[in-house]
């Protein structure tokens, strides 16, 4: 549980639209929009996990030793 309390999920006001830019040597960057009721369980787990990885190594207190 939240300090704060629960904490509901936001009602998105408009439909996430696909966007892409170019990029060098003919490559394509896309973006597709999800969200837990329209992803596959593997791809919220794989975002949780790169998630927690990214805050494991920002948010944990350098140690002396620790590697």
């Amino acid at each position: 549980m939240s300090a704060y309390g629960t904490i509901s999920a936001p009602n998105s006001s408009a439909e996430l639209q696909l966007h892409s830019w170019p990029l060098v040597d003919n490559l394509v960057l896309t973006t597709y929009p999800v969200f837990g009721g329209n992803a596959p369980r593997e791809l919220i787990d794989y975002f949780h996990k790169v998630f927690n990885d990214e805050l494991e190594g920002v948010s944990r207190p350098c140690i002396e030793g620790d590697s």
